[in-house]
């Protein structure tokens, strides 16, 4: 069987589960290939006609700014109309693949109605929300109307821009027919995928994330961990992560509301470090902070992770976080809000904390409370992700749902 994954970076968490099960498959004895937009892994390929696909990425990124021009401006990023087709088909066709599993495409990187000239069976991998709804990654700022409403697989109808409406309609009439199936790392986004009516006739499995469990891995000295990256080791290292600490999506300011509820005492005990391009803010209410920048690939990540005693993962919204899931295999327990599929990931009050969604002094007693059972809270989280996320289960479970695929397509 061959297969070829298709996303439009290397990097970020749709790039970084990409690649993790492309290498899980290849590890499985399955001809894999993982083909990019950009940033491609090693050892992955990159999309060809660079100069072509600049220019013309640039015009899709214009028309793109200009359709979302009457939404708020914390939703700019939010959305995708995603209507120009790229350049990926002539490639995925020159691989011959049995079997295309597609990732993150948006950015120009492949239409829906490119999707459809696709000559063999499609699997797309849901790591938001933008394949069931064709216009958004995520509910941003109709985040309370849409729980309000049960949270429906689409927006169109809580959107007073109206830039939902007219793109859910259209897109939901091309996804009928590919693909073939939809993957749902988390239960929450099975869910959503059970919502929608042009799901119904499709396979629809809920495959967690993986990782490797060989790179990810606590260690059994961490006072050392910590001064290899120059943190204090008489200091409890609650760690942040993300590119963008401002997005609102990743809850940052519930965060600082947070510590401004736990009590003097334990801020004095801890230190806060934070992993990706951030502010240069020196502390938060008194508890200093580390910028320790941007990491490149899984075995430096995995160095800062090991150092951690907590993961804090405030977010607003999310799938099926790889921060989590390394977090975890790392023996780090993480605490976060009750929300998306972070219930998948966190057993409360044995792997980790899950607090009430975005109550910050709920989320401060959290924090304290697993300071006080870190070690335990960390081996549960291990044993957690060593059986829900083992690569060769991951790559069973994947080549289980393709070969049934390529099975009716033979028929």
């Amino acid at each position: 069987m061959k297969v070829i994954h298709v996303t439009y970076s290397g990097a970020g968490g749709a790039g970084i589960a990409a690649r993790r099960s492309h290498e899980a498959l290849t590890a499985a004895g399955v001809k894999s290939h993982l083909l990019c937009a950009r940033n491609a892994p090693s050892g992955c390929d990159l999309l060809g006609r660079r100069r072509l696909r600049k220019c013309w990425h640039a015009i899709n990124y214009q028309y793109e700014k200009w359709r979302r021009r009457k939404l708020p401006s914390e939703d700019q990023c939010l959305r995708s109309a995603s209507l120009f087709p790229g350049f990926m088909l002539k490639e995925i066709e020159a691989f011959s693949p049995d079997i295309v599993n597609l990732h993150w495409i948006n950015s120009g990187t492949l239409s829906v109605s490119e999707i459809q000239k696709i000559n063999v069976p499609v699997v797309w991998t849901l790591h938001d929300m933008w394949p069931l709804t064709g216009s958004s990654h995520c509910a941003g700022s109709m985040l309370e109307p849409w729980r309000q409403a049960g949270m429906p697989h689409a927006f169109a109808t809580l959107d007073p821009t109206e830039y939902c409406r007219e793109l859910e309609a259209s897109h939901a009439d091309k996804m009928r027919c590919k693909p073939e199936a939809m993957i749902s790392p988390s239960r929450w986004m099975h869910n959503q995928v059970g919502k929608a009516e042009f799901t119904a006739d499709k396979e629809t499995p809920r495959i967690p994330n993986c990782l490797n469990l060989e790179t990810f891995y606590p260690v059994k000295d961490k006072a050392k961990a910590k001064r290899k990256l120059g943190l204090p080791e008489d200091k409890n290292v609650l760690l942040f992560v993300s590119s963008w600490a401002n997005n609102p999506i990743k809850g940052f300011d519930l965060l600082d509301q947070a510590f401004s509820n736990v009590a003097e005492v334990d801020r004095r005990s801890c230190v806060i470090a934070m992993l990706g391009a951030h502010g240069g803010e020196s502390n938060m209410h008194g508890i200093p902070i580390f910028h320790l920048g941007n990491r490149v690939g899984d075995q430096e990540v995995a160095v800062v992770y090991q150092a951690a005693d907590i993961f804090l993962c405030p977010s607003r919204e999310d799938n099926y976080p790889n921060t989590v899931l390394e977090a975890s295999a790392c023996a780090v327990p993480t605490v976060a809000f009750d929300i998306g599929g972070l219930p998948d990931l966190i057993d409360h009050q044995v792997s980790g904390m899950l607090a009430e969604p975005y109550n910050p002094i709920e989320f401060a007693t959290c924090i304290v409370d697993a300071l006080k059972q870190c070690a335990g809270l960390g081996d549960a989280a291990r044993r957690k992700s060593a059986k829900q996320n083992d690569p060769e289960r991951h790559a069973a479970e994947l080549i289980k749902l393709y070969s049934t695929l390529v099975s009716k397509a033979l028929s």
